[in-house]
């Protein structure tokens, strides 16, 4: 009986260490996405898009829902082209993206340096 509480423990702990970890490849691969597809716009809000972590800016945004955000991104909205110019992105790499954005929500408004994106070059 212990060896099997052992086993199931063990067990447990590694589907809460993938879970950890494949968590964490999204939100690399949405801050990736952004930075390559989104920056240059969400950065600093050209053609009134709305800024990374400036949450006066997603009010209105955020009521669509997370869904409605996507579908958005994915197929363009006003001035934003479809995923952001970048065609070859998979819609599950643009819903990284959101999801990186949203979060970036729950953190402190951006400071003007941090507004400047670190890198725009494909992913490939």
């Amino acid at each position: 009986m212990n060896n099997k509480f052992i086993q199931f423990t063990s067990l447990v702990l590694l589907s809460v260490l993938f879970s950890m970890t494949t968590m964490a490849a999204d939100m690399t691969v949405g801050e990736k996405t952004y930075q390559q597809a989104c920056a240059m716009c969400h950065a600093s809000g050209v053609a009134n898009a709305p800024i990374l972590g400036k949450k006066s800016d997603w009010v209105e945004r955020s009521k669509k829902g997370t869904e409605a955000l996507v579908n958005s991104a994915i197929n363009g909205l006003g001035a934003m082209p479809a995923k952001g110019g970048q065609a070859q992105l998979s819609d599950s790499d643009v819903a990284a993206a959101v999801d990186f954005m949203l979060i970036a929500l729950d953190k402190e408004e951006p400071a003007e340096s941090a507004a400047v994106p670190l890198e725009t070059k494909p992913l490939v």
